[in-house]
């Protein structure tokens, strides 16, 4: 009975091992998976994504995260082509407090055949909450 019990623990461990291992060291996201506002960052500065502001033009113009592009969520369906075109990772945002307006437009891209896009945890206010550079004014 007791060699049973180690045996029985010794592979759980082992099937433990094996879940973390293939969890932590892959990078592989699924389309619209959530990003974190400095891992988002960090893709950015490497050239690896570019943020998609899909909020109105008003907002936008307000205060906006450095880099990213305007794409209104009523016009994310017509520019998806455009988008993809960029062959970065998309990275959603809005202001809404739970990503609902920028997990649609991720919803939308992802419908029309973009499968590299992610959507920021926390939006606009989780990426001021981690004190990363915004604009003003219509430049991105």
């Amino acid at each position: 009975m007791k060699t049973k019990v180690i045996v029985l623990i010794a592979a759980s461990a082992v099937l433990l091992i094996a879940i973390a291992v293939t969890v932590f060291a892959t990078d592989r996201r699924e389309p619209g998976d959530l990003v974190g506002p400095q891992e988002a960052y960090q893709m950015v500065r490497e050239g690896k994504a570019i943020l998609v502001d899909v909020r109105d033009r008003a907002s936008y113009e307000a205060g906006h995260l450095a880099g990213a592009l305007l794409v209104p969520l009523h016009l994310v369906g017509e520019n998806a082509d455009r988008l993809a075109g960029h062959k970065l990772t998309l990275i959603t945002y809005c202001s809404c407090p739970a990503e609902e307006t920028s997990t649609a437009a991720a919803m939308e891209l992802m419908r029309r055949g973009v499968d590299d896009v992610l959507v920021l945890r926390g939006g606009i206010r989780g990426w001021i909450a981690a004190d990363l550079p915004l604009r003003v004014g219509s430049r991105p």
